[in-house]
């Protein structure tokens, strides 16, 4: 019998340290990214973020499938962003900085990546986020466009994943684009 996937905030230790494996495995291993949070040793990635983020994970049997974070600006030290993304004018209470975004081959042709975001950016919307920013490579601009994502800048240098390209979405806008990806 298969096992069912089930989508959630981590609730223990061991689902939070599936979740930076993944990242680890997804960024460092696959990708050959090298981050100064990379934990060589432990083969983890994690950041200071992630103690203020939502963090969601797809989870099978105790291991993560899919992940997606969240900071909300009114709680987390965007600073970084702000000044990466040329948001510094924003409204803080308003918005968010989505990351660390993956999903684990086997799966990147299912419907995964989208219950994925559907899960971070409606409780984004509960929550009072009217905008959410994300990074990605060139490579990757079309599949965040089929969100509803929109072009904010095409040309940055993220300091540890380098040159890509900063995308915009109005949340408000999230349930349309998500009946389009559908």
């Amino acid at each position: 019998m298969k096992s069912k996937i089930t989508i959630e905030m981590p609730a223990t230790e061991a689902q939070r340290f599936a979740i930076y494996r993944m990242r680890y495995e997804t960024y460092v291993e696959e990708l050959g990214w090298n981050s100064r949070y990379a934990d060589h040793n432990l083969r983890i990635l994690s950041d200071p973020l992630d103690a203020h983020a939502n963090l969601f994970g797809a989870f099978v049997d105790g291991r993560a499938l899919a992940t997606i974070r969240t900071n909300y600006g009114r709680n987390s030290d965007l600073t970084p962003y702000t000044l990466l993304y040329e948001i510094q004018d924003s409204d803080l209470n308003a918005i968010a900085v989505t990351s660390f975004f993956m999903v684990r081959t086997a799966y990147r042709r299912s419907r995964l990546a989208l219950e994925m975001v559907q899960a971070a950016f409606e409780l984004g919307r509960m929550d009072g986020i009217r905008s959410t920013f994300i990074d990605c490579e060139p490579a990757l601009v079309n599949f965040y466009l089929k969100f509803g994502f929109r072009m904010h800048r095409d040309r940055i240098v993220h300091p540890d994943f380098g040159p890509g390209a900063c995308m915009l979405l109005d949340t408000e806008d999230f349930p349309f684009t998500l009946a389009l990806a559908g």
